[in-house]
């Protein structure tokens, strides 16, 4: 009985050990799903990179208003103000325009942040003539809600992103082994 007991453990190892490898090779398996490929990971980095362009210039922008205000004659800057606002709304009625044309929601979006963009700068008159002792402050913190918005924009775009080519990529296995 000894014999049979040997015999039958050796047996079950060698199952179990074949499993062990199958176990492995499907963690690999999985391991090489999660990681994207070059080529997807460079066209995701492509669209990120217009979002943090776009954010770099609306920062930078908020940083010239506060340099403006505090270089510039009050009359002067309440004028360049209200042609700024009006620049940006005509390039946001110009993405939206695109936006339409192409179908597009990614042109559309940037219409819509162009959009809130110029309502900041016209809402920055009203806080000039009644806050001008926070303007500063309040212009500093309109910059970085803008900033920590488009962060939170990028990592939903790049986990969506991501999201879409593991499901996309399911459905070519699925389809392959139909």
């Amino acid at each position: 009985m000894s014999g049979k007991r040997m015999k039958q453990k050796k047996e079950t190892e060698l199952v179990v050990q074949d499993k062990k490898i199958e176990i492995e090779e499907i963690k690999e398996t999985i391991k090489e799903k999660k990681t994207l490929p070059k080529d997807e990971t460079y066209k995701i980095n492509k669209f990120l990179m217009k979002n943090i362009v776009l954010a770099v210039i609306v920062v930078a922008y908020f940083l010239f208003l506060n340099l403006g205000y505090m270089n510039i004659k009050n009359d002067v800057y309440i004028v360049d103000l209200k042609i700024f606002s009006m620049c940006i709304l005509f390039i946001a009625i110009l993405f939206i325009e695109n936006a339409y044309k192409k179908d597009s929601g990614e042109l559309a979006i940037y219409g819509i942040e162009m959009i809130v963009l110029s309502i900041s700068s016209i809402s920055m008159i009203y806080v000039n003539l009644m806050m001008s002792s926070r303007y500063i402050y309040i212009v500093s913190s309109i910059s970085i809600l803008f900033a920590i918005y488009y962060i939170i924009k990028t990592i939903v775009i790049y986990n969506k992103k991501k999201k879409e080519y593991f499901v996309n990529n399911m459905k070519e296995i699925i389809k392959d082994e139909e």
